[in-house]
């Protein structure tokens, strides 16, 4: 419950702090990512490091004036296995975003950054050392870059990001290679 709570909290954040321009030009995307553990989350020093593993995520985005930064919030799941075989980690969260597009997001090929800040649950099952299963939560951010290209009335991204846990998630980072696909909601 204080996942979703959190959640719903950081929604309604990005929408308090955006405004009411945010009427039009909204934005929803979805996407998957392979995600390369990093650091200790590639190598926890006990021979069981995590390999490539999946993520899904999807949200909402909020342009900010008539320019090119936008505000908004992302729900994400994701799953990596281990190199012990029935032992896996599994984040899931949400984080508040900011982007900014240089061109027309729906009719041209364009750069974007983007980073966000959130909160992340990282929950490790093994089979192999029981003692370190459970779960810990805590803050999380990521940063990157996308090339978007148009699909048809609709735009879609190829993404490269570095995501990283703070605290009790220090330690969990990783690359995400990634493809959404951004469909327009509101009138521009």
């Amino acid at each position: 419950m204080r996942r979703i709570s959190v959640g719903c909290l950081v929604t309604l954040l990005v929408v308090a702090l955006a405004g009411p321009q945010m009427v039009s030009g909204q934005s929803v995307f979805l996407g998957a990512a392979a995600t390369i553990p990093t650091q200790d989350f590639a190598d926890f020093g006990d021979g069981d490091g995590a390999k490539t593993g999946f993520m899904g995520f999807g949200g909402v985005l909020f342009p900010v004036g008539t320019g090119a930064v936008s505000v908004g919030a992302e729900g994400f799941f994701g799953s990596n296995s281990h190199e012990t075989e029935g032992d896996k980690t599994n984040l899931y969260g949400a984080l508040a975003l900011v982007a900014l597009t240089l061109g027309d997001e729906f009719t041209s090929i364009r750069p974007a950054f983007f980073g966000g800040l959130g909160y992340m649950t990282a929950s490790r099952k093994s089979e192999s050392f029981p003692g370190l299963e459970g779960s810990e939560s805590g803050l999380a951010g990521g940063a990157g870059l996308a090339v978007g290209f148009p699909l048809g009335g609709i735009g879609g991204s190829i993404a490269g990001s570095y995501n990283f846990g703070l605290g009790d998630l220090d330690g969990i980072t990783f690359i995400g290679i990634s493809a959404l696909v951004q469909i327009p909601v509101g009138g521009s």
